[in-house]
Parts: C-alpha cells; sequence; structure tokens
C-alpha cells in the first residue's frame, strides 16, 4: 500500500492535465466545510467564516474544495446532493466548458490536498492520536472520486 505521500504524488500527474491558463481565478474560500458555515434557520442567513485559506486561485478548485466539504459522507462523493450544489451555483455563476472539463479533477485536487495536510498536521506538526488516521478518508474520497466514469461525472451537470 501507498503512504499518504506516494497517494499524493501519485494524484499529481492527473491534476496538472487540467491545470489551464484560461481557468478562471477568483478570491477563493479554499476550505468550505460545514465546520466554516454557520447558518440561522429562522432568517435564512449564511455566514462562511475562517478565511485562513483564502486565496487568488482557480475558481473551479473552491467548487471541487466545497463537494468534498458538503457533499461527502464515509468517503464517497454524492451524486445527487452534488448536483443540487452544482445547479444552484450556476444559477448564479455559470460555469465555463472548460471548468466544467476540469472539476473532477479539481476534486481529486481538493480531496488529496486536504488528505496531505491532515497528514501531515496530524502526525507532525500537531500530532494528535485522535485525528493521526483522519487523512485516510480523504484518501479515499480522492480515491472513489477518481473512479467515476467521466461521462457520469459530467452528467452533474444535466439536471
Amino acid at each position: 500500500m501507498k503512504n499518504p505521500k506516494e497517494k499524493h504524488i501519485s494524484n499529481t500527474a492527473y491534476i496538472r492535465s487540467f491545470l489551464e491558463d484560461d481557468l478562471p481565478r477568483t478570491l477563493i474560500h479554499s476550505d468550505l466545510f460545514y465546520n466554516n458555515v454557520i447558518t440561522n434557520p429562522e432568517s435564512g442567513q449564511v455566514t462562511i467564516m475562517d478565511l485562513e485559506e483564502a486565496a487568488s486561485y482557480y475558481r473551479i478548485y473552491d467548487i471541487g474544495m466545497t463537494l468534498v466539504g458538503t457533499c461527502t459522507f464515509k468517503q464517497e462523493l454524492h451524486l445527487e446532493k452534488s448536483q443540487h450544489l452544482l445547479k444552484a451555483y450556476q444559477h448564479k455563476n455559470p460555469l465555463e466548458e472548460n471548468e466544467k472539463k476540469a472539476l473532477q479533477a479539481f476534486t481529486v485536487y481538493a480531496a488529496t490536498a486536504t488528505a496531505f495536510w491532515r497528514y501531515m498536521n496530524f502526525n507532525f506538526v500537531r500530532p494528535s492520536e485522535a485525528k493521526k488516521d483522519s487523512y485516510k478518508e480523504m484518501q479515499g474520497i480522492a480515491m472513489q472520486v477518481r473512479r467515476i466514469s467521466v461521462e457520469d461525472f459530467l452528467s452533474l451537470f444535466s439536471a
């Protein structure tokens, strides 16, 4: 079995093939998981917090990270939930065709980057016995997303 660093590196070539200069860049959150969102059910107000990882980067990376952070459960990306999120997003911010084609790779990228961060952080930077293996969840998500056929992934946009 590959160690976390080897798995991270093995996804690099796949991801790199989708990096294009003409992919739109913007200010992104980079870490949109449920624990960074506060909702008020009474008012319907949504507040996004923890802008520590915010950067000017590919917009599609943020969407991939949001799918990883809000549309996964037990190492699996839920396609129906992802489809609803993408439909709502595109209602306000339509994606370009090259972004749609790159989303699967950027979702793998987001899960891989999170796995690597968790591995390094919880095993070396701030060791935590309780969290030291939490990177495995993200590795599983990256592998599962990569196994989805391109046609099935692109079908997320046909709702």
